[in-house]
């Protein structure tokens, strides 16, 4: 197959392989194919839906992770890779590990991911980082633990 397009009015383009020339008038695009055959595709309302849709999600999760990745600058100081951020358009979710510390972006709410303190299993949601403070708290204090797991203390002996 072999497109040409012109913007200039009557303008004469012969496709190789052709033994004919082709005429376009001003501002019109068409399509010619080699042989005798011409094969017109027409585009359905479908289609395009399923088009502009594409479009959409891939513009919607590069804008997870730019504000991700921009929410993390201002707490962090560190730049971050837009390519390193994992992005889920249809949840609404990004992630991205700085410094082995994990964060999420769930819904416009970004909290650090850390497992149980006690056993090291599970996933656990810090509460929500707004400013420096908050992630001071989440890295510092802030130790989660399964409804079974509770901190070794030492025991006090009876006297």
């Amino acid at each position: 197959m072999y497109y040409a397009q012109t913007g200039t009015a009557r303008t004469r383009v012969t496709m190789p392989g052709m033994n004919r020339t082709v005429r376009f008038a001003r501002n019109t695009q068409a399509t010619v194919v080699k042989g005798a055959r011409q094969a017109v595709r027409r585009i359905t309302w479908q289609d395009r839906a399923i088009e502009v849709y594409g479009q959409a999600a891939a513009k919607e999760t590069s804008s997870l992770q730019v504000e991700l990745a921009h929410r993390l600058l201002v707490l962090t100081g560190r730049v971050i890779a837009q390519d390193s951020i994992y992005a889920n358009r249809d949840e609404r979710l990004a992630v991205a590990n700085v410094d082995g510390t994990v964060f999420r972006l769930h819904r416009d709410r970004l909290v650090v991911v850390r497992p149980c303190a006690h056993c090291g299993t599970g996933e656990f949601e810090s509460p929500a980082i707004q400013v420096l403070s908050d992630l001071g708290h989440a890295l510092s204090v802030w130790e989660p633990l399964h409804k079974d797991c509770q901190t070794e203390e030492p025991e006090l002996e009876d006297f």
